[in-house]
């Protein structure tokens, strides 16, 4: 992966997100190219395996070029792509990815302009632009996720708190990190506390079907007995 990076980090692409649009720069394709050079490096040096002489200074020409051209003074972001001032969640990985210090003024800035732009509630969308598909853009929940990890990197927990907890009323499955505290315990335990209504539904669940009591060895002859004769 390192290899194929170094030979096809420049060149422009389709996104995360597959745009049936010209290719173009996208932070985020620069910034995972930058993440495969990073960990490639790291994990050489951990297990004790010879690294690339080339693949640090890649990395780093590669951070630069992000810096340098991912960033937009009029949008007070980094961007969608090199080329405009449009707002993407995936951007936020700059700071998610540790290209940069979530600590640095320019993701701060980041995350308070994708908020500002994409997020509505508790949903958290991936772009405002048209993508020439038909029909109206829809929320990701990874997005959101993505919003919440970056609250918490940039120390804004209390922002983090209507995210997470409207986010099970939205989706379809919930996380145990969002659940009331009788649900994650009946998800440990599913035969306890049924008489409690479902997350999802908010319905009264029915108990479930007690357990068939233990036969004897004669009550299991007599029935072997039995179904021997109506075969006969």
């Amino acid at each position: 992966m390192a290899e194929a990076v170094a030979r096809r980090w420049h060149e422009p692409d389709h996104g995360i997100w597959e745009e049936r649009h010209a290719p173009r720069h996208h932070v985020y394709s620069k910034v995972m190219c930058w993440v495969t050079l990073d960990r490639a490096v790291r994990l050489a040096e951990t297990y004790g395996r010879d690294v690339d002489p080339s693949w640090p200074v890649l990395r780093d020409t590669i951070a630069g070029d992000v810096l340098k051209h991912g960033w937009s003074e009029e949008a007070q972001s980094f961007t969608t792509a090199y080329d405009g001032d449009d707002l993407d969640a995936a951007s936020l990985h700059v700071g998610l990815s540790g290209l940069i210090d979530p600590a640095d003024d320019r993701f701060q800035a980041t995350v308070t302009a994708i908020e500002a732009e994409l997020r509505s509630g508790s949903t958290v969308y991936r772009y405002r632009r048209d993508d020439g598909l038909p029909g109206d853009e829809g929320g990701f929940h990874l997005c959101a996720a993505w919003m919440i990890e970056s609250y918490l990197l940039t120390g804004r927990r209390t922002a983090s708190s209507p995210t997470v907890s409207d986010r099970p009323v939205r989706c379809g499955r919930r996380c145990d990190f969002a659940l009331p505290q009788w649900s994650r315990r009946r998800r440990q335990h599913p035969h306890q506390e049924d008489h409690e209504p479902d997350a999802r539904t908010r319905r009264i669940r029915p108990p479930p079907p007690p357990h068939p009591p233990t036969l004897t060895d004669a009550q299991r002859h007599h029935r072997l007995q039995v179904r021997a004769a109506r075969l006969v």
